[in-house]
């Protein structure tokens, strides 16, 4: 008995093994170029962010993308600091101030939705920077009609101690998997550092969940549930702070738990689909 249970366990293991080589290895990497140059509105909504808006948004200006195709738009989601007045130097941006409502940002991102009147639109969060070629290699993917979200790959901005060199490690292996589960068209979360969506289909689906700790994976798993792909291009490039401490660590991971437990209850109906 307990040699065939072996031999299964084996027969899995190489199964698995051999699959997810045709995965990586065997599929040809398709390569496009882009000629049509849509509208895009950025999005980047921000609470407190006085030592980082300057950063994100001199990023967002240096995008390699034309400069009339692009409309900023700076959500002041009830900033206490100086957010909203460095924010306002940039002649570029539009600056909108939101009454903050729900559980976390998606209230900044829905009032930033009323001015997107653009194809498509991204979210960069505040505290994090995008790699100049970054939008173009995402808005690519886009060639697909049923594409409605696009992520880059996230790097570690600031891995100065233990704690954030483990994190750098951490965001690389995730890297990895999301490549895979785009490959196999599984993929699941729209991280805000840099994720582009097509604005009729948000908007359609009646914009995020005020209501939801972890907006960023609801309106992912809300798109998969109505049958839409969400795809990652590894070679859009993009950085952000990760916490330096254990309590901001904590406090990361502790929201994220309870935004997986909540979204997985929400979208159960999908287990085994």
């Amino acid at each position: 008995m307990n040699e065939i249970i072996l031999w299964v366990l084996a027969f899995i293991s190489l199964f698995v093994s051999v699959f997810w080589l045709q995965v990586i290895y065997l599929k040809k990497k398709e390569k496009y170029s882009l000629n049509y140059f849509p509208e895009v509105s950025i999005l980047i909504p921000a609470y407190n962010e006085e030592k980082n808006i300057a950063k994100a948004i001199n990023s967002v200006l240096n995008l390699d993308y034309p400069k009339d195709k692009l409309k900023i738009i700076v959500i002041n989601d009830g900033s206490k600091d100086k957010t909203k007045e460095i924010a306002s130097k940039f002649k570029e941006v539009l600056v909108i101030d939101n009454e903050h409502n729900g559980l976390g940002k998606a209230s900044a991102l829905n009032k930033g939705l009323k001015y997107a009147n653009t194809e498509f639109f991204a979210v960069v969060d505040a505290d994090s920077e995008v790699k100049q070629d970054s939008l173009k290699k995402l808005i690519i993917l886009f060639r697909d009609k049923n594409t409605a979200a696009a992520i880059s790959t996230i790097k570690v901005k600031n891995p100065k101690n233990v704690l954030t060199h483990i994190q750098r490690l951490e965001y690389i292996l995730a890297t990895f998997i999301r490549k895979l589960m785009s490959k196999i068209d599984t993929l699941h979360i729209t991280p805000g550092v840099l994720s582009v969506y097509r604005t009729n289909v948000v908007k359609k689906l009646n914009n995020f969940d005020e209501n939801n700790i972890t907006e960023d994976l609801e309106i992912a798993m809300r798109l998969r549930y109505y049958n839409y792909s969400v795809k990652m291009n590894d070679e859009a490039i993009t950085y952000t702070n990760v916490p330096s401490n254990f309590k901001q660590l904590w406090d990361q991971r502790v929201r994220w738990f309870r935004g997986f437990i909540q979204n997985n209850l929400k979208y159960k109906k999908m287990f085994m689909s």
